[in-house]
């Protein structure tokens, strides 16, 4: 350039730029530098007419002659991004001697480089730079560098805060320090020495550090080992992750589904899982209680594949799709023959869901209900009969009633009449035969359980014998009745019409058991009822009481 800033020569490198160096000369270099690098170039410029011989390094963007959009990125405090050539300028003034005590500016030479790609190249740096320090500090695990010797070199935030130390404070610790001893040996034989120094990283593996509280901290980590190539020397980097929240939640599982099995596997009922198409997922102990088929058998099987009658595998089909289309439970009883013989079974059947809320699997518990189902069928036929009995009842009760006046004007017409009065008899027949009537209404009214009971002191044994001739009758030829009754009995205060009623029911339940012949044998004897036994056996006071034993 000469003194007024205008070019005087110029190589013929332009051209890369679309000039040629003729159609330069005589311009001023301003003209071709970007608007806004003008006032620092013509700053420098004039620096160079101050008589200072100091070689000033100058870059400046330059207006390219040609169309072309090329891209360059520039870093610096003055320059920003353009689509301009970036030029280095090393510049120095020249001078002639005018006298020998001084000398004249008469231009500027220099040499100019085009450093856009190496701009390019540090700013994509410095990009990759500014991603990875936000991906390292940003992480979710812990990063941690280290040399060779496990001394820590760098780590994020989340790694700090896992173990408790700052940053500077982990520039004192190593890895070891951090790591219980039971730990070293393995970590070094297994970790360093087996996987890292053979491929350069591990395999995920789980270890344990030690916070700066104290507090063991179980954690995951995947490590690599990698050269410093500036240096020359071994580093590892290491990715940790604190998995004590995950351990946890694992422990709490295993014992959740320890108790679900515990549970599941102790139940008398039959817990079974059923995947879409019916085959079972899981079976419980209790179904070879009631099928004599092994738990394990079933498992990956349907039941038409266990060979269940096909009715009944149509049956249950059904039941397990309705539950997987309507997503509700369902309760359903049916019979089942199994190796013991008919039982009854009550079935309830639960959706399992999945994540996104579909029904996934169905949960089925099967309970044999034959002793509840027949125990319901006594009580339907209790209340049958107490029906009956309050029907037995009434009637008795009305004709009791109209057996009153009969044994009342009965009663009238025998006093009237003397024994050997002819129709004494005939009369003392129909009281007798009203008497018969009216003891048989009170065993309908006992049955019915609406007699009050009339209360007498009798002695048991006249009881019995009296009642004897009537129980032959009752049980036939076959059967032999015999009578031991104690001489010494005592008096007993008894309702006469409820003990006839026993005895009878007695002798025709034995009667019905000894369907070729038998003996029926009726005892009487006094016992004691002493503390401590009669409430295990009877709901009555300790005391002497008489005993009719029937055999």
């Amino acid at each position: 350039l000469d003194c007024s800033g205008k070019i005087a020569y110029v190589n013929n490198s332009v051209k890369q730029y679309g000039y040629n160096p003729d159609e330069l000369i005589g311009k001023e270099l301003l003209e071709l530098v970007h608007p806004d690098d003008r006032e620092k170039a013509n700053y420098r410029l004039n620096e160079r007419r101050t008589g200072e011989r100091k070689t000033v390094s100058l870059e400046i963007r330059l207006f390219p002659k040609s169309n072309e959009n090329r891209i360059f990125e520039v870093y610096s405090d003055s320059l920003e991004e353009c689509d301009y050539p970036v030029l280095r300028i090393d510049a120095e003034g020249v001078y002639e001697d005018v006298e020998t005590t001084s000398k004249m500016f008469i231009g500027t030479q220099g040499i100019a480089r085009d450093i856009t790609e190496r701009k390019q190249l540090e700013k994509a740096s410095q990009e990759s730079e500014r991603k990875f320090r936000e991906l390292y500090e940003g992480s979710r695990d812990g990063i941690v560098f280290m040399g060779e010797d496990r001394e820590i070199i760098d780590s994020n935030e989340t790694f700090q805060k896992m173990v408790g130390y700052s940053h500077d404070e982990l520039q004192n610790v190593t890895a070891w320090d951090l790591t219980p001893k039971k730990w070293h040996e393995w970590e070094s034989t297994e970790i360093i020495e087996n996987q890292l120094k053979n491929r350069g990283y591990s395999e995920t593996y789980q270890k344990e550090y030690i916070h700066k509280s104290g507090r063991i901290i179980p954690v995951e980590i995947t490590t690599y080992r990698f050269e410093d190539l500036a240096e020359g020397d071994i580093c590892y980097w290491g990715a940790v992750r604190d998995i004590s929240d995950r351990l946890q939640a694992e422990k709490t599982l295993r014992e959740s589904e320890e108790r679900y099995r515990a549970l599941t596997e102790h139940s008398m009922d039959i817990v079974m899982r059923f995947d879409s198409n019916c085959r079972h997922l899981f079976v419980n102990t209790a179904v070879s209680l009631m099928t004599g088929i092994p738990a394990e058998e079933f498992i990956g099987k349907t039941h038409r594949e266990m060979g269940f009658p096909e009715e009944r595998c149509d049956f249950w089909e059904e039941k397990i799709q309705n539950v997987f289309q309507t997503a509700e439970p369902l309760q359903v009883e049916f019979e089942l023959e199994v190796k013991r013989g008919k039982i009854n079974v009550d079935w309830r059947l639960t959706p399992e869901f999945s994540e996104n809320g579909f029904v996934n699997t169905v949960l089925t518990s099967a309970r044999d209900i034959t002793l509840q189902t027949k125990l319901h069928e006594q009580l339907r036929q209790s209340q049958k009969m107490e029906t009956v009995g309050l029907l037995a009842g009434g009637v008795a009760h009305d004709f009791n009633n109209m057996l009153t006046p009969i044994l009342g004007y009965s009663d009238m017409a025998l006093i009237q009449l003397g024994k050997n009065d002819k129709l004494f008899e005939e009369v003392n027949s129909i009281r007798e035969a009203a008497e018969k009537a009216a003891s048989l209404t009170n065993q309908l009214l006992a049955f019915s359980r609406k007699q009050v009971l009339n209360l007498k002191v009798r002695n048991l044994n006249g009881v019995v014998s009296d009642f004897s001739k009537m129980l032959s009758r009752l049980i036939g030829e076959d059967i032999e009745l015999c009578l031991k009754l104690d001489p010494l009995l005592l008096n007993a205060k008894v309702d006469i019409d409820q003990v006839q009623q026993i005895l009878m029911n007695l002798a025709v339940n034995s009667r019905d058991a000894m369907s070729q012949g038998g003996v029926l044998t009726i005892e009487t004897s006094n016992v004691q009822f002493e503390e401590g036994y009669y409430k295990e056996a009877f709901s009555v006071e300790p005391g002497s009481y008489c005993l009719i034993t029937v055999t």
